[in-house]
């Protein structure tokens, strides 16, 4: 039993909004009314998963707690050794020379590699000192501390290959930072070739000539391939999402990305955190800004067929 229980708004919730939520499950039934009440707006997150909570059975409620509170105290979030390097940067630069050296001891590669690479434009030793040792209460208390911003990720498949076929996104996401980047450049090569179909091939020629070899290729085949005309418009929808904000990105990444978040707000709106931290962090922002974007627009139930999907 997991997170994944009680359903995705748990990853929306902020460390005090989980600590309030297995605080609160000890009041039974009447606890999605309290988290209702919060005025720090987390308050319907929270009775959300309060409600899925108490529609479990008995003893599915009482392991999906044992694992919230699990998740709640870990000093470390699940699979952090799987979240790109520029999120871990970002975490880590804060923190003093021996407290780096220290809380990242221990600790998955990816981790390691990223507080290296501080210590290096430092100009300091990131071998660890045995006076950076810190007290283990005091150590999980910093690294919670360090690592708040990063969700739990599930654990990393075996291999780095983005999965065959269009992935349900955890599989996505289980492949790697690698994968899912690569991912994204094929969906965002596929969805300008859709977007592009009945184009004069001059002009589909001309766009396959502005990416590399094998985004061209992708771009051309969905250029040249048939199919019903709505799923050419919902590739332009994608490619018309693509706004200010997101200029200066390579248009076939800012394409892929806006495109998985379209596949995402189909098949679960809340996945876009964790696949955001698979990414570069400027593209898993951009991740994050088209799903709210979407979110926020769309009725509960709205889903568009016509909309190009993840492959």
């Amino acid at each position: 039993m997991s997170a994944a229980a009680v359903g995705a708004p748990w990853q929306r919730l902020s460390l005090a909004g989980k600590g309030f939520v297995v605080g609160a499950a000890a009041l039974g039934t009447a606890a999605p009314a309290v988290a209702e009440a919060l005025a720090d707006g987390e308050g319907p997150a929270c009775a959300a998963v309060l409600r899925a909570l108490f529609a479990l059975a008995d003893t599915e409620r009482a392991a999906a707690v044992d694992a919230l509170v699990a998740e709640v105290n870990a000093p470390v979030p699940a699979g952090v050794g799987g979240v790109h390097g520029d999120w871990l940067r970002a975490a880590l630069e804060g923190e003093s020379t021996p407290v780096l050296r220290a809380l990242v001891a221990g600790l998955p590669a990816a981790v390691g590699a990223a507080a290296t690479a501080i210590l290096a434009a430092r100009g300091d030793d990131p071998t660890r000192d045995p006076d950076d040792a810190l007290d283990p209460d005091l150590l999980a208390e910093v690294q919670r501390a360090v690592f708040v911003d990063i969700v739990a990720l599930p654990a990393l498949s075996s291999g780095e290959a983005a999965p065959a076929g269009r992935p349900a996104w955890p599989a996505l996401a289980a492949a790697g930072p690698d994968a899912v980047l690569e991912a994204v450049a094929r969906h965002g090569a596929e969805t300008l070739g859709m977007s592009l179909r009945g184009a004069p091939r001059a002009v589909i020629a001309r766009a396959a000539a502005q990416i590399g070899e094998a985004g061209a290729a992708r771009l051309m085949d969905a250029a040249t391939a048939a199919g019903p005309a709505a799923v050419r418009e919902g590739a332009r929808a994608v490619t018309a999402a693509v706004g200010p904000e997101d200029a200066g990105f390579d248009p076939v990444f800012a394409i892929g990305v806006h495109a998985l978040a379209r596949s995402l707000a189909d098949d679960n709106p809340d996945a876009p955190p964790t696949l955001a931290q698979r990414l570069p962090q400027p593209l898993g922002a951009m991740l994050l800004r088209a799903a709210e974007r979407l979110r926020s627009s769309r009725p509960p139930s709205g889903r568009s067929d016509a909309q190009p999907r993840l492959k």
